[in-house]
């Protein structure tokens, strides 16, 4: 569900993309193959990633919230809206 948020905060122009080092040894290969390919495109597109080392005290906080977090260039106040809304969708 959040890999969703981060992708759609893609497509709207993201200023830094952060990351903990635990996401690219995700045993899922292609769990692993999408964060890669994240961090390639935000990095292609002049943006910033802040990769966070699981060993370190923020990489620990991320990797309780998620692991992964972008911060926007632009508000977006509808994007909480938009995956609830696609959460209904896939439930029913």
């Amino acid at each position: 569900m959040m890999l969703l948020k981060i992708l759609r905060c893609y497509y709207f122009l993201y200023l830094d993309l952060l990351i903990t080092d635990e996401l690219f040894r995700n045993i899922d290969f292609t769990k692993r193959r999408r964060y890669v390919q994240l961090v390639d495109s935000v990095k292609e597109s002049g943006g910033i990633v802040r990769l966070f080392s699981s060993m370190h005290a923020s990489g620990e906080r991320l990797g309780q919230l998620t692991g992964i977090a972008a911060i926007l260039r632009f508000p977006m106040p509808d994007l909480d809206l938009n995956d609830e809304h696609h959460h209904h969708h896939e439930i029913h």
